[in-house]
């Protein structure tokens, strides 16, 4: 490895064990992610053909059309699910409960960091 004046810097048996380690968490931490993606952008009887298959043999965007409710029938038959989604619902409900989580820890919050001045005041 170079060091900044462009030197050869010795690593220590520690570094490459810890630099190992953390590659490790890395390909831990993507292959989900990755295999998310491949089932995202596949046809439903994809996944059920060849499993183990690391790319989709046929690459799609129709899941995604139907989520966001653009499908057109064709294109919900051949995705294979006739499940109907109400996405911006969802989104809606996800953002109230939100709201209504932060506005209730800020409230909750405000008090007790009101009560713990008053007692440190007083003592």
């Amino acid at each position: 490895m170079m060091g900044p004046s462009g030197r050869s810097v010795k690593m220590a048996p520690a570094m490459l064990v810890a630099r190992g380690f953390l590659g490790l968490c890395v390909v831990f931490t993507a292959l989900p992610l990755l295999w998310m993606l491949r089932t995202a952008f596949s046809y439903n009887q994809d996944l059920f053909t060849d499993p183990s298959a690391w790319l989709p043999p046929n690459v799609t965007g129709v899941n995604f059309v139907r989520v966001l409710g653009f499908a057109t029938p064709e294109q919900v038959a051949a995705s294979g699910s006739t499940t109907s989604i109400d996405f911006f619902r969802t989104i809606g409900n996800s953002l109230l409960f939100t709201a209504v989580a932060v506005v209730g820890q800020v409230f909750f919050c405000s008090a007790a960091g009101f009560v713990f001045a008053r007692a440190l005041q007083i003592s």
